[in-house]
């Protein structure tokens, strides 16, 4: 049977009349408003459209992490990141139903922002990558989020910043292939505005036509052109997210599409629902 757990900090953001310390939070693109070790203690955790950023380091116990259709098993040593706007659950495998774990929360676009700047976005999930360094960066964030004092978020963005550039770096060490794959997601990411050129792909980075297909199947698991749709498809959807007052057609627009209806479809096909009904579940 699922067992939703109550959160104090999903309970305090939705309100009615918003206090000044609210309306900053929700307008200020960075508030740490969370950090702890915690021990979890139900057989589900279950958490719907989460307003917040969660990013776990496990010390000890085994789960199930499922975001939205994404599901992976996190053990000692690994980190996770739960994105914003999206519903998560966590299962635990162990009888006794633990976890114990050391965590921080976010609000705000920032961390979306500096993860897609150093190639993380989308990535959930950071295998045996547990560090001094990184480990130390969730010590910091607590010891900073527990003091007496008033929190200061510059620096606690800073810590953020520190994190996610040694998570890069752990990433690409481990990873052969990475510089090969960043340069591909980078001229794919400058050119998303616009149809994509398959002359041009091959005369920027060097390839032929045979051995770019046989690196984005490698890399990628698809062809240029999925590889290019679904970028796209993700800039829209982080576009309504920031944007929530934009009309479909100006993304359609802005994203290279025929128009409206041309970027519907393409997007229900992908993604399972239509543009329409993505934005509501952002609301």
């Amino acid at each position: 049977m699922l067992m939703k757990k109550s959160d104090q900090y999903v309970d305090s953001f939705y309100f009615r009349y918003p206090d000044e310390e609210r309306i900053k939070m929700d307008r200020s693109p960075f508030r740490l408003i969370n950090s702890c070790i915690t021990r979890l203690g139900s057989a589900e955790y279950q958490r719907e459209n989460y307003p917040f950023t969660v990013v776990e380091l496990v010390l000890d116990g085994t789960s199930e992490i499922c975001i939205e259709q994404e599901c992976f098993t996190a053990e000692p040593g690994d980190l996770y990141i739960l994105p914003r706007l999206l519903s998560h659950s966590i299962r635990f495998y162990d009888q006794r139903h633990y976890s114990i774990k050391k965590f921080f929360v976010v609000a705000g676009n920032l961390m979306d922002h500096l993860l897609n700047a150093y190639g993380l976005y989308r990535i959930h999930h950071f295998q045996n990558i547990r560090t001094a360094e990184i480990e130390a960066v969730f010590d910091q964030i607590n010891q900073m989020f527990s003091s007496r004092r008033k929190i200061d978020h510059d620096s606690a963005a800073c810590l953020v910043l520190k994190l996610i550039q040694l998570l890069s770096i752990q990433v690409n060490n481990t990873n052969s292939a990475s510089y090969t794959k960043y340069r591909i997601q980078y001229w794919i990411e400058r050119h998303l505005h616009e149809k994509i050129n398959l002359n041009e792909m091959c005369h920027d980075l060097g390839y032929s036509k045979s051995s770019l297909f046989r690196i984005c199947h490698k890399e990628f698991g698809c062809t240029p052109y999925r590889l290019h749709l679904k970028h796209c498809l993700e800039a829209a959807k982080k576009i309504m997210q920031d944007s929530p007052d934009i009309s479909l057609n100006d993304v359609a627009v802005r994203l290279g599409f025929f128009d409206s209806y041309h970027f519907a479809r393409i997007f229900k096909r992908y993604e399972g629902i239509t543009p329409a009904s993505f934005r509501k579940k952002l609301q």
